[in-house]
């Protein structure tokens, strides 16, 4: 989907959500993967910056309980949202609680069949984890290394912390905060968190044929492990969305914070979390933007202005806001499926070339590139 000057301009599904499944639309849901980092995490975070309940330069511990002794107290909210904060990427968490023999069953030291008092969170089908183990999984976290660099290493870790403040700070998990404050406001029809309570499954594509945790194809089930362990809703991952939804997120943005002719949220703020942090040639807060230094990896296209501000998401999804030209340029793709190894469409870089394409024909280009 693109829009132009807040109308929508191009729309268009190709495709099957699987080799022998029905064919995608306009109207199919995606898990959105990482995306959710700012379409959830980053933009609540604002609300809560707006309502004078957090502020970007204060500590985590001003906002985590028992983190006083470890080495995570001192990190600064901006610096976590910017990757920027020493944080490895990620941890593991699922390897630690399957079976050498995965072909024969989950771990029941850790899983159930059935949901049940000691296993009450969803993981995937038919399948709930011991419901203490989310506790185990953030003391990892709070015990985990830091790099010794405070340059931009980016990092799961830090939106695993920042939901439990948006948590803390809004008295809400970050799920019900998230749809009461943008996505039923915004009349989002398909945006949530656990899209299986309100849709029915042949409206969501799947992410893929997982033979090495869940040991079934998700759909409607989170594909990010630890997002999965975490009952579904993460900071990091966990929402599903389709691009019309996603576009008027991304407008909302683009509006300074009006949509609909309600403000959700400030200009200001806005404006700040969509700068560049001072140290970094690439990131906002929350948000990712365009990479302005020439020797480093670049997730926009090369005629993209340097305020484009969005997200991409490991399944092949794409968010981005161009202030300067005014435009909105939402991809969704399930590239997982049927295997998330598949780095085809990774290394064809579609996403940039489609958005180079929108900037040719803003240009008048006549000699477009190939994709």
């Amino acid at each position: 989907m693109i829009a132009k000057d807040g109308k929508i301009i191009f729309q268009k599904a190709y495709g099957k959500q699987s080799s022998d499944g029905a064919d995608v639309n306009n109207r199919t849901i995606y898990d959105i993967a990482s995306i959710t980092k700012v379409l959830a995490t980053t933009i609540s975070t604002m609300k809560l910056v707006d309502d004078g309940k957090i502020n970007i330069n204060s500590p985590l511990r001003y906002y985590l309980s028992g983190i006083d002794t470890t080495n995570k107290a001192s990190l600064l909210i901006k610096d976590i949202l910017a990757h920027h904060a020493r944080l490895i990427p990620w941890i593991d968490f699922y390897r630690q609680t399957i079976l050498p023999q995965k072909s024969f069953g989950y771990n029941y030291k850790y899983y159930s069949g059935l949901k049940q008092e000691n296993y009450s969170i969803p993981v995937a089908k038919g399948m709930f984890m011991r419901t203490d183990y989310r506790d185990s999984m953030y003391q990892l976290i709070f015990n985990s290394p830091l790099r010794q660099s405070n340059n931009y290493k980016y990092s799961d870790l830090g939106f695993y912390l920042m939901q439990k403040v948006v948590e803390n700070q809004s008295c809400k998990p970050l799920d019900e905060f998230a749809a009461q404050t943008f996505y039923k406001p915004l009349g989002l029809r398909s945006t949530g968190y656990h899209p299986l309570e309100q849709h029915p499954a042949d409206d969501i594509a799947p992410t893929e044929i997982d033979n090495y945790f869940r040991l079934q194809t998700l759909k409607g089930y989170v594909h990010d492990m630890g997002a999965a362990m975490l009952g579904g809703v993460g900071g990091h991952a966990g929402l599903f969305s389709n691009t019309k939804d996603m576009a008027i997120i991304m407008q909302m943005l683009l509006n300074k914070g009006i949509y609909g002719g309600k403000q959700y949220l400030s200009p200001e703020t806005i404006e700040l979390f969509t700068t560049r942090h001072t140290r970094s040639t690439r990131r906002g807060l929350g948000f990712d933007m365009k990479e302005l230094s020439p020797s480093k990896s670049k997730s926009t296209s090369l005629l993209a202005p340097p305020s484009v501000f969005g997200h991409t998401g490991f399944t092949g999804t794409a968010a981005w806001a161009d202030p300067v030209n005014n435009i909105v340029y939402i991809f969704c793709t399930n590239r997982t499926y049927p295997g998330k190894n598949n780095q085809t469409f990774n290394k064809k870089d579609y996403r940039i070339k489609i958005q180079t394409l929108i900037y040719q024909a803003l240009a008048g280009y006549t000699d477009y590139i190939y994709l």
